[in-house]
């Protein structure tokens, strides 16, 4: 979900829980991650993004471009070059 908020040009906070968030979101660049479980910080980053308009803009088009890289061409191709390098 993070991956399509972000296609839409939306920067997304999330908690920077194990294995995916920031895989995706490089945080103060197109979004802004959280502590695991700090429900404070988790407010406290969502309250900034609503706050501050030009950098949320700025990361709206940072996390448009980002997102990107998980286009559907560009994920078939990796898949591809696996699969060859396994067959090899």
């Amino acid at each position: 979900m993070l991956a399509e908020a972000m296609s839409c040009g939306i920067p997304c906070v999330s908690f920077n829980c194990k294995y995916g968030p920031e895989e995706i979101i490089t945080d103060h660049v197109d979004g802004l991650l959280a502590e695991p479980e700090n429900v404070k910080d988790m407010a406290n980053k969502m309250i900034w993004m609503i706050e501050h308009e030009s950098e949320r803009l700025a990361m709206g088009q940072a996390a448009r471009k980002a997102a990107a890289r998980y286009k559907q061409d560009i994920i078939m191709r990796q898949w591809m070059t696996l699969f060859d390098k396994l067959n090899q």
